[in-house]
């Protein structure tokens, strides 16, 4: 490939010689987005002392790329590469920014550096993802998001395994709803893990949906874990880690938890959603399930008032107004028996809890004939839990 002029590269890539087929791939992608390299395939050259060269294209480039696999972390002259770009990151503020092209795990000092992982990547997505996550100019040890990252294109999912489509009939919260995403964007330790807590069917779970589709953009990956007991729990943390291939499928607890720890702490752009994190005793293995590192955000739905090491948000009702607005849009009722005096009397009858108006109004969707009024008549000779009493039919 024909190298671009400049005094200065972008990159400088580092490799193992096992590896030169995916660094040349690495350089071919980044070249094509019109960064510049050095790579010793084009650029070292031949029967000159290794050494040198070395030293000169590290010289001559702002940043390192790590090209990451076993054969790497046994190479000496790897080694002696990402040395000396630990070097000039102390005097010259170089970055280095790793791929991760297999399963490797490195310690010492390369352990608290975020990489970029093409490991577990499909090969079709790879160039995308690679190019999305070079961040020149980020240092050795930043483990924080970049805000200039916008992570996935708005219009588009990222990885995600949300339980729900997108409610249409969603209504309110949008005082809660920004304030969940003021403090994540605040970045403080303690607002970085938040809590959604009120009584059930209050409708936290709902929110906690509404913002994970309504700030998609913001993250890279989304997860819904179901955090109503321990076995549940780690379920779900097994079934991303499997999808993500961090661990075998006889993996066992503590290895999911460990496997877990470490890809929060090397990823970015993540969202983590624990929900009905409701039992006794949650207090008591919950933690050992979230992240230690700042590298994303999570968020606990929860009826606990108290949930430690976090910001807490306490939602309630429904107000009137609220209220009255999704049971008209919800049901898309008109004329007599659907005016707006009738669906506040039926929201008010129905205490303004968000579930219960759902329950209510999809009765009413669902049974022709059926008025806000009628509705109410069904709460007097009922009570207001009508459903779970399955009297009517």
């Amino acid at each position: 490939m024909k190298k671009k002029n400049g005094k200065k590269k972008d990159f400088f890539i580092s490799y193992t010689s096992s590896d030169e087929k995916q660094a040349v791939w690495i350089a071919e992608v980044l070249e094509k987005a019109n960064y510049t390299t050095i790579i010793q395939a084009w650029d070292f050259t031949p029967g000159k002392n290794f050494i040198n060269e070395m030293d000169k294209g590290l010289r001559n480039s702002k940043h390192l790329i790590a090209v990451w696999s076993d054969a790497y972390f046994k190479s000496a002259f790897c080694k002696a590469e990402w040395t000396a770009a630990f070097v000039n990151y102390a005097t010259n503020k170089r970055a280095i920014i790793p791929v991760r092209i297999s399963n490797v795990k490195p310690k010492g000092l390369l352990a608290p550096i975020i990489y970029i992982d093409l490991y577990n990547v499909d090969e079709d997505k790879r160039a995308d993802v690679l190019l999305q996550k070079i961040q020149p100019g980020r240092h050795i040890g930043e483990n924080s998001i970049n805000p200039n990252i916008s992570g996935i294109e708005r219009g588009s999912m990222p990885f995600n395994n949300l339980p729900h489509s997108e409610n249409p009939y969603f209504t309110g919260r949008i005082d809660s709803l920004n304030l969940i995403y003021e403090n994540f964007k605040s970045g403080d330790s303690v607002a970085l893990v938040q809590s959604v807590n009120g009584l059930g069917g209050i409708g936290k779970t709902s929110i906690a949906l509404q913002y994970a589709y309504k700030y998609s953009n913001e993250y890279e990956t989304i997860w819904w874990v179901n955090a109503r007991e321990f076995d549940t729990t780690l379920s779900s943390m097994m079934k991303f880690a499997l999808s993500k291939k961090i661990i075998s499928e006889d993996a066992k607890s503590d290895d999911v938890i460990e496997e877990m720890k470490y890809w929060f702490s090397n990823n970015e752009n993540w969202l983590f959603i624990y929900d009905n994190a409701d039992a006794d005793d949650f207090s008591e293995w919950l933690e050992s399930f979230l992240p230690k590192s700042r590298n994303g955000h999570v968020l606990i739905t929860t009826r606990s008032s108290f949930f430690p090491k976090c910001e807490s948000i306490a939602i309630t009702v429904f107000n009137k107004a609220e209220a009255v607005s999704f049971m008209k849009n919800r049901t898309r009722k008109t004329g007599q028996g659907y005016g707006d005096d009738l669906a506040e009397k039926l929201s008010e009858r129905l205490q303004y809890l968000p579930l219960a108006l759902e329950q209510a109004a999809a009765y009413i969707v669902e049974t022709p004939g059926v008025t806000y009024e009628d509705y109410c008549s069904l709460i007097d000779e009922y009570g207001i839990d009508i459903f779970s009493k399955k009297k009517h039919t």
